[in-house]
């Protein structure tokens, strides 16, 4: 099993490593896999080298119709550049319609480790055509001291998060309840939970699941170490309180504390694990697990025993600049990136 970038460096043995040393080729249809000229190029060697093919349907993708594969070029300028290995535009073209009725998987808007087990045993027994359904089924947290929240809603963020959570196991191989688990959706925060790592990703404090799990946290008296998934991750400002206001004021009766509580996960610094970045390797994925894992471990961690105070009066957190909390912040992420 291989990614096809797994140790790439020259891109003319993409195909041949496609051709002629793969006995599947599976593909993740994700919204944009379509758009990809190099994508296409190993479907289209797939199909001329007779490698079975199974797709995998993410939520968000659609299958082309007629309409799209005919205009495909104007869709995708960038096909051309196949032409040079051998691969016409009419190559692409026909195998799009040929991928349409190839055996396929369809993912379920949620994800945990039982939907990813039953997608792997379906990958290895599909021999037969036409789609077949994964059904989410909600689990029990484990009774682990560590979490990790995640925008559920975020297949990138997701994955970010079961990466990080599997890179982690090593780390805590003596101590097996202290091995990381994601929170996905249905599920409560582990009543043994002491330690939380927070997957940042746009609209992340936007979840109710992410939102009761951090007022559930308080309680257990727990420390907070912020993940920054997201380049484009917004640190809380001025602007970002008044746009979570009204989220908050769902979640809880003292919405300010809340919000004041999402401030305060950031006066600890924000560690980068950024898996979806092309300059991303497994090397540097390890060694930032390795620091993960030592912040977890580190006794300067703050435990919040519970939820601030609320307001000043003005809506705001009482004691905090709401205007100057990101520059903080980014000065904070800034050091940690250099």
């Amino acid at each position: 099993l291989f990614l096809d970038s797994d140790d790439l460096t020259d891109l003319e043995k993409l195909f041949d490593y496609v051709g002629s040393q793969s006995e599947t080729l599976v593909l993740l249809c994700s919204a944009e896999i379509l758009t990809r000229p190099w994508c296409m190029g190993e479907l289209v060697t797939a199909k001329n080298k007779n490698v079975p093919v199974v797709r995998v349907f993410f939520p968000d993708f659609a299958q082309p119709d007629e309409a799209w594969i005919n205009n495909y070029e104007k869709a995708v300028p960038g096909v051309t550049c196949l032409a040079e290995h051998g691969i016409s535009l009419e190559m692409v073209k026909d195998m799009l319609r040929w991928l349409n009725n190839l055996p396929a998987i369809q993912l379920p808007g949620d994800i945990n480790p039982t939907v990813v087990d039953n997608l792997c045993a379906k990958l290895v027994a599909t021999k037969q055509g036409g789609t077949t359904s994964i059904t989410f089924t909600a689990e029990c947290a484990p009774a682990s001291t560590t979490a990790i929240l995640v925008d559920n809603s975020q297949y990138e963020a997701l994955a970010t998060a079961s990466i990080l959570a599997k890179l982690l196991i090593p780390h805590f191989a003596h101590a097996p309840d202290e091995i990381p688990y994601v929170l996905s959706t249905g599920m409560e925060l582990s009543h043994t939970t002491k330690k939380v790592l927070i997957i940042c990703t746009n609209g992340v404090f936007r979840q109710m699941q992410i939102l009761q799990a951090l007022i559930t946290a308080v309680k257990q008296s727990v420390s907070m170490v912020p993940i920054l998934a997201d380049e484009n991750f917004r640190f809380p400002s001025k602007a970002f309180l008044e746009e979570h206001r009204p989220i908050a004021r769902s979640a809880t009766s003292n919405p300010e504390g809340l919000l004041k509580l999402i401030q305060d996960v950031f006066k600890e610094i924000a560690i980068v694990f950024q898996p979806e970045l092309y300059s991303t390797t497994a090397d540097i994925l390890a060694a930032k697990a390795t620091e993960v894992a030592r912040r977890l471990n580190s006794s300067e961690l703050t435990v919040r025993t519970s939820m601030p105070e609320e307001g000043d009066g003005d809506g705001h957190p009482a004691g905090v600049d709401v205007g100057e909390r990101k520059d903080e912040d980014e000065v904070e992420v800034v050091q940690e990136l250099v």
